[in-house]
């Protein structure tokens, strides 16, 4: 028996439109993201401003993509987001909001430092060693390395990289320590 009742023919439009708006309302959405997201990548990336991307911008954006994205899935997801904020946190010295060129040359000069295998990216074990040598330099334990604790960590790297290369290895560690013992 077919039911022609006003009634229930306006509850299946409503319930049809429901279905219909519900696909429509999430696109919606995430045509608003994808504005978002646009917008959010001219104002760090669009260096001459003017208003799009061109192909060297595109390249550096594609760059820092591929920096942040740690475990090589495609996406920066939340964790490295956060991971990438903690990062401009430290590397921001002058405590401005921002990287400024000088803050980046420094941070450039310390990665370098620290990358012994040169593989490009700080591994745990380059890592825990950068922190010993922070820990060790800090003498005032103030969480920071100031300009006399620099200089003085300064001179003992310089007293201890015995072949000169800029770098203190595993070998040369083993005999500053044993210097240092034998004082």
């Amino acid at each position: 028996m077919k039911s022609t009742d006003p009634m229930f023919r306006m509850l299946g439009l409503t319930a049809l439109a429901v279905c219909l708006a519900a696909p429509l309302a999430q696109a919606d959405e995430q045509a608003d993201t994808e504005s978002t997201r646009r917008e959010k990548l001219l104002e760090r990336f669009d260096r001459n401003d003017d208003g799009r991307l061109g192909p060297v911008e595109r390249r550096h954006a594609r760059k820092v993509h591929e920096r942040l994205d740690y475990n090589d899935d495609g996406r920066v997801g939340p964790v490295e987001r956060r991971r990438a904020k903690k990062l401009r946190e430290r590397l921001d010295r002058n405590d401005d909001g921002r990287v400024g060129p000088a803050e980046r040359r420094h941070a450039r000069k310390m990665h370098e430092r620290l990358d012994y295998n040169d593989d490009g990216r700080i591994g745990p074990r380059e890592r825990r060693y950068g922190r010993r040598m922070r820990d060790l330099a800090d003498r005032n334990d103030d969480g920071r390395v100031g300009p006399v604790e620099r200089r003085r960590a300064r001179e003992l790297h310089r007293r201890a990289d015995r072949n000169h290369d800029g770098r203190v290895g595993r070998h040369e560690r083993r005999h500053a320590r044993k210097v240092r013992r034998n004082r």
